[in-house]
């Protein structure tokens, strides 16, 4: 049988209100080089039923989980080992879709050897399904016009000036990646349940590119049980408190390498913001275990101390200036532990 360009993966968990229309708008894209992957992640409503109607296309394959794993990232992985195409789709269940969204996002793929994913603007909608907004005012903060056009970038340079600051790819249904890329960026962190696409993003522009079109030919669906969607959900919000980019940060390297360490740092923060320590501590220590960054190991110590102390904290941070010079004697002290700790101690295998 012959391979199809693209795999469709399907994720789907107590979505079958809306698993009909994303069904529906995959199947008729003008673009038809596809197959169809269908998660269901042990699913307790009426989503078989639903998926019943669409069991007997020899383009779908089917797997359902027999008890639920929560994780977003568990089921794109195994979307994408049992994924035959060249590109991915991870189109996400309570979303739909432009029949159009193929066509015009493959070839640039195919005209960009070098790009590991490509993405599109996206039409924000709600329960119903009917428009309520757009992601334009997502990155205006970042760059007024950019994001008005198609583009082509380095992905180093998309990290270090934009993805960075914020996810500029703000929804995983208007993403096409190139299946190689994905599994040499050493696939989705299966255990983070917000943000995971964010640091995915992150890890496959460290070794490729990306191509954006910028017509909306994505619905994102924000509704109650979304990942998107709670009090504090806004379109265009950032991740990060605009004050946190326009005041000194804790001293980090800047090289690289450090990026994955400081998204990782990042999104620390933002959990530490939504009052999910535990979820903060483990990014912090990842981030710790790329980067020994003073300013991560502060956070990481003040994730132990209680949400009022962290919003003090969070407020100096964002309101004084003298935390920068504080942050530099932390650094300097940071600096002075290590040349004393590398200079002392001997690790028994270096022993004579």
């Amino acid at each position: 049988m012959k391979r199809p360009k693209v795999s469709v993966i399907i994720p789907n968990y107590n979505h079958a209100r809306f698993l009909k229309r994303r069904l529906d708008t995959v199947l008729a894209q003008t673009y038809q080089d596809f197959e169809i992957i269908y998660l269901d992640d042990a699913s307790t409503d009426n989503s078989a039923e639903v998926f019943a109607a669409y069991a007997d296309n020899e383009r779908i394959r089917s797997f359902v989980n027999d008890v639920n794993t929560g994780i977003p990232g568990k089921q794109w992985n195994k979307g994408v080992r049992e994924a035959r195409g060249e590109y991915v789709w991870i189109a996400e269940s309570d979303d739909y879709t432009d029949e159009h969204f193929l066509e015009m996002l493959v070839p640039q793929l195919d005209a960009h050897p070098t790009a590991g994913l490509v993405y599109c603007h996206s039409w924000v909608t709600n329960d119903q399904g009917e428009i309520i907004d757009s992601y334009d005012k997502h990155t205006e903060d970042l760059d007024h016009v950019r994001w008005k056009r198609n583009f082509f970038n380095d992905g180093k340079d998309e990290l270090k000036k934009y993805l960075l600051y914020k996810n500029t790819i703000p929804n995983a249904s208007a993403v096409v990646f190139r299946k190689r890329i994905y599994e040499e960026a050493g696939y989705a962190d299966e255990w983070i349940r917000y943000c995971g696409d964010w640091l995915l993003w992150v890890k496959m522009l460290m070794i490729s590119d990306l191509a954006f079109v910028a017509w909306p030919l994505n619905y994102h669906r924000r509704h109650v049980g979304s990942m998107s969607h709670g009090p504090k959900a806004k379109v265009g919000a950032s991740p990060l408190a605009k004050a946190d980019m326009e005041i000194p940060e804790l001293p980090f390297e800047h090289e690289m390498k450090s990026w994955p360490a400081k998204i990782r740092y990042i999104l620390g923060r933002n959990a530490l913001r939504a009052n999910r320590p535990a979820e903060a501590r483990q990014y912090f220590m990842q981030s710790l275990r790329l980067n020994m960054a003073p300013s991560t190991v502060f956070f990481l110590l003040v994730s132990f101390c209680g949400r009022a102390i962290y919003q003090r904290v969070d407020g100096i941070k964002s309101r004084v200036p003298l935390f920068g010079q504080y942050s530099m004697r932390l650094h300097r002290l940071w600096l002075s532990a290590q040349r004393i700790f590398s200079s002392n101690y001997h690790h028994p295998s270096h022993s004579g």
